[in-house]
């Protein structure tokens, strides 16, 4: 604290940033780990065109800015708006609809619906792409260690295991090119 701007190594704050990251197997939000990036080679770049020149300096007034913004009595006040209006709508519906809850597990009409659209194929792929990867390893392993019985030095066994790795391979790439794209939400 008490520290100016231009005494602060934003390049040495990125670096132990980035440490801490690794060093405890930190997840960041793909986001937040593109602009960390980009600081970093914004950073180096600048360093290497001017060494005197400091990226801490030029965010100074962006994040003077920011901070007047989210303190801002406005902003604190329409939150404080906001998460009263929360709380007097669940104050106002939660006794009603645990009582209803209640209700239906004395009853015993309580029940949960799960609705596990198109899972089935999902669950067929999987197990077959599992199967077609593990008779690829097994016939892998049989064709190396030339298992018995053998034709010119290729196991029998392990190059049918070859054979049927690609055609089962063949038809799980088929299906889902014929499902269409993977990330479509029907």
């Amino acid at each position: 604290m008490g520290q100016s701007i231009h005494d602060l190594d934003l390049s040495g704050v990125l670096t132990s940033l980035l440490e801490i990251i690794r060093r405890y197997n930190i997840t960041l939000p793909p986001p937040f780990s593109l602009l960390l990036r980009t600081l970093v080679e914004l950073d180096g770049t600048a360093r290497q065109l001017s060494p005197e020149f400091s990226l801490a300096e030029v965010f100074g007034p962006f994040y003077s800015t920011m901070i007047r913004r989210r303190l801002s009595v406005r902003r604190i006040f329409g939150r404080l708006q906001h998460a009263y209006r929360d709380w007097e709508r669940l104050v106002e519906t939660l006794p009603r609809d645990l009582g209803d809850v209640l209700r239906r597990v004395r009853d015993g009409t309580f029940s949960v619906h799960l609705d596990l659209r198109h899972i089935d194929p999902v669950i067929n792929r999987l197990v077959l792409g599992v199967m077609t990867s593990a008779l690829f390893v097994g016939s892998s392993l049989l064709w190396s260690m030339k298992a018995p019985p053998a034709i010119a030095g290729i196991s029998v066994f392990g190059g049918a295991g070859y054979l049927m790795a690609a055609y089962l391979g063949w038809r799980l790439l088929r299906a889902i090119k014929k499902s269409g794209d993977i990330n479509s939400k029907k």
